[in-house]
């Protein structure tokens, strides 16, 4: 007798951005980023390194929202 055992892959979606001024088109870094994910109310937070980039792990059917604030 033989069992078979398909293994399922969870998918795995990322979102990656860059932060820019709009006036120089530098990126900008101390960029605090917000993901607020829409399914659930959860909130996560990244700050941008000097490339002004940014990274979230998404969950897969769900919409999100993005916000950037820049301290003075």
């Amino acid at each position: 007798m033989a069992v078979e055992t398909v293994l399922g892959k969870e998918a795995v979606f990322d979102l990656k951005g860059k932060v820019y001024n709009e006036s120089t088109k530098l990126p900008m870094s101390g960029v605090k980023v917000k993901l607020l994910n829409l399914c659930d109310n959860s909130e996560q937070e990244t700050i941008t390194g000097e490339d002004g980039r940014y990274t979230f792990k998404l969950q897969p059917e769900c919409k999100y929202k993005v916000t950037a604030e820049k301290a003075p």
